[in-house]
């Protein structure tokens, strides 16, 4: 059994605890900082001091393990409207095909649920999701902090035409609830 499918059971088991995700800059090691000049929009979020040396794919899994109800709604809602002006229907969070993550070294354009992985190493993963309306590339990054591990997820989107910009404008608000929601489950295993 893997580390994240141990972890995830024991965050089932304990519950998820309530604690703050901070807001933060954008860091400036992440792999896709390159683009953050060019960016329409971007953010990034901070879970500090983990015990746990996870890799960022383990930590992506605990993020969407336990993926409330509510968010997965949301998804679906989306997916129906959007459907009608051509943007892809991305599915759930939380649909992860385990299997096909057994060789962490042959990562790169595997599906996860939403996105694909466009790079990973064992201290950032970066997942993209793309349309002809919009480009959206997130990192998972873990840096170390002492003897400890803080965890910052970023996201970065690129616009190519109005109608992205509208989509953006109308799910940022959402994103920023749903980052934070998903990070949450990550705090379940220190």
């Amino acid at each position: 059994m893997s580390v994240a499918f141990e972890l995830i059971f024991k965050s089932t088991m304990l519950g998820v605890e309530i604690m703050s995700i901070l807001e933060c800059s954008f860091p400036n090691e992440s792999l896709i900082s390159n683009e953050l000049k060019s960016a329409d929009f971007h953010d990034s979020y901070q879970l500090l001091s983990l015990e746990n040396d996870l890799d960022p794919l383990d930590i992506y899994l605990l993020m969407v393990s336990n993926t409330p109800q509510w968010i997965n709604t949301l998804l679906s809602l989306r997916n129906k409207v959007v459907n009608v002006f051509g943007l892809i229907d991305v599915g759930r969070l939380g649909e992860i095909n385990y299997a096909q993550l057994t060789n962490k070294n042959n990562l790169i354009g595997q599906k996860l649920d939403l996105f694909e992985i466009e790079n990973f190493n064992k201290n950032e993963m970066v997942l993209i999701l793309n349309d002809k309306h919009l480009d959206i590339k997130i990192s998972i990054l873990k840096k170390v902090n002492s003897s400890k591990f803080d965890v910052i997820v970023s996201t970065i989107v690129h616009f190519h035409n109005g109608f992205g910009k509208i989509y953006m404008a109308l799910i940022s608000p959402f994103h920023k609830i749903v980052v934070k929601r998903l990070m949450k489950n990550i705090k379940a295993v220190v």
